[in-house]
């Protein structure tokens, strides 16, 4: 009996297990931009796949700046600029992220406002499109 409900189960979950995963709300959107853990995960993901860009060896440029060495890569010549740019790139990647939360949460508010706006238009605009003898949608 068990063995019966447990199938039973399953094939009643299998379509909602089958479909794709829900996009997320502007509101989702917004709340996961602004947790610490995904800021430090995103701001981690991109300095590892800028440092791997980093490691591309630039010193065929020697002949055209004299002071690119041979065995150079562009984080070398990054560091000459900067000696902490990895560290700010870090840094500013999860402060990017709390600004893009907090815009996230703004269109979203505003979004619902718009909707609202809109409506009550539609509303008011329904009698004198129907005066007009207007039936279908404009």
């Amino acid at each position: 009996m068990r063995i019966a409900l447990a199938l039973i189960a399953l094939i009643v979950a299998a379509p909602a297990v089958a479909r794709e995963p829900a996009r997320p709300t502007p509101e989702q959107a917004a709340a996961a931009l602004g947790n610490p853990l995904m800021q430090e995960a995103a701001a981690r993901a991109l300095t590892q796949l800028v440092g791997i860009v980093l490691d591309t060896r630039v010193g065929g440029a020697a002949a055209l700046d004299p002071s690119v060495r041979p065995d150079d890569t562009l984080r070398d010549l990054a560091r000459r600029d900067d000696p902490r740019f990895e560290e700010r790139l870090y840094r500013d990647t999860k402060r990017a992220m709390g600004t893009a939360a907090v815009v996230a949460g703004g269109a979203a508010a505003q979004a619902r406002e718009i909707k609202r706006t809109a409506d009550r238009l539609e509303a008011a605009l329904a009698p004198l499109l129907g005066a007009l003898g207007d039936t279908e949608r404009y």
